[in-house]
C-alpha cells in the first residue's frame, strides 16, 4: 500500500465517521423528546465519534511507522516527504525534517544528511530526541565522506557526542567504528591492488 492511499482512506473514514454521528445526532432530535435523554444520546455519540478518531489514528500511526521504518519502503517515504512538506505545526516539522535525514542517508545522499543535519542542530528549540537521531545520522554520514578522517578524530567526534538515549549512543559509536573500519580496509585493499598491476 503506498502512502496516497493510506492517507486517502485514513481521511474518508474519518469524514465518513463525522456525517454518522452527524446523521445520528439528528436522528436522535427526531425519536427523544426528553431533552435529558437528548443530552445523553449526544454525549454518547460524541464520545464514541472521539474515541473512534482516536483509534483510527493510532491505527494510522502505526501503518505508517510499519511502511517507514519496518518494511523501509523507499517509494512510501518519498511519498510522506512530498505530501507532508508544508506541515504547520513545529513539531511536525522537525519530524519531517528528521524524515528527510533518514530518506536521505538511505540514498547514500550523505552531503544532504550533514547539510540538514546541522542545520536542524543549529536549532535551539530542538527536543533532545531528536537531537540524538540527528548526531546520529551526523557522524555516520561524517564517517562515510571524510576520506581523510583519522581513527583518533573519530573517536574524539564520538565521544563528543551528547546522545541521551544511551543504547542509540552505544549503537552509533558501534556502527561508526565499523564504517570506518570497513571503509579504511576497501581503501587499504585498492591502494594494495594497485601497487600490484
Amino acid at each position: 500500500m503506498d502512502y496516497k492511499t493510506l492517507r486517502k482512506n485514513y481521511r474518508l473514514y474519518i469524514r465518513s465517521a463525522g456525517l454518522l454521528a452527524m446523521l445520528l445526532i439528528f436522528c436522535i432530535g427526531l425519536v427523544v423528546r426528553d431533552t435529558l435523554l437528548q443530552t445523553a444520546g449526544v454525549l454518547l455519540v460524541l464520545a464514541g465519534l472521539i474515541l473512534f478518531i482516536q483509534l483510527l489514528k493510532k491505527s494510522y500511526t502505526n501503518k505508517c511507522n510499519t511502511l517507514l521504518h519496518v518494511d523501509l519502503d523507499l517509494a512510501f517515504w518519498q511519498q510522506y516527504l512530498q505530501l507532508n512538506k508544508n506541515v504547520k505545526k513545529p513539531i511536525l516539522q522537525i519530524d519531517m525534517k528528521l524524515t528527510s535525514v533518514a530518506y536521505s542517508f538511505m540514498m547514500g545522499d550523505f552531503d544532504a544528511v550533514i547539510k540538514e543535519a546541522r542545520e536542524a542542530l543549529s536549532q535551539t528549540a530542538l527536543p533532545q530526541k531528536y537531537k540524538n537521531f540527528f548526531e546520529s545520522y551526523l557522524i555516520r554520514s561524517i564517517v562515510l565522506t571524510d576520506p581523510d578522517l583519522s581513527r583518533e578524530e573519530l573517536e574524539a567526534q564520538l565521544n563528543g557526542l551528547t546522545i541521551t538515549d544511551s543504547t542509540l549512543a552505544e549503537k552509533t559509536k558501534k556502527v561508526c567504528l565499523d564504517l570506518y573500519d570497513l571503509t579504511n580496509r576497501i581503501e587499504i585493499n585498492w591502494k594494495c591492488l594497485k601497487k600490484l598491476y
